[in-house]
């Protein structure tokens, strides 16, 4: 029941923030590129929880959460540089007048 909950709840924190910066971007949410990193940052909680269990940490609540807020916060920055704002066309169509 527990992990019902859980689910939802890291995937909010993963892709949360990457939709706020599409979307102050104005860019379509699902994008090629905004499709390319909701799995990218899926795919990359999983590696590198799967290589924190291997290394032998001990607390797996921990550093799943602190994967996922990385890998969101690192996701969401280079997502940043990568979509451009669009021209706003009506302040280009007032400054010819």
């Amino acid at each position: 029941m527990l992990l019902l909950i859980l689910i939802p709840v890291v995937l909010a924190v993963l892709w949360v923030p990457m939709v706020v910066v599409l979307l102050l971007r104005k860019a379509p949410l699902m994008s090629t590129i905004g499709l390319y990193f909701l799995i990218a940052e899926f795919i990359s909680v999983v590696v590198l929880t799967i290589g924190a269990d291997f290394a032998g940490l001990l607390n797996p609540a921990g550093y799943l959460a602190g994967i996922t807020v990385l890998v969101s916060i690192c996701g969401a920055f280079i997502l940043s540089f990568i979509v451009k704002p669009p021209i706003n066309q009506t302040h280009d169509a007032d400054a010819k007048k």
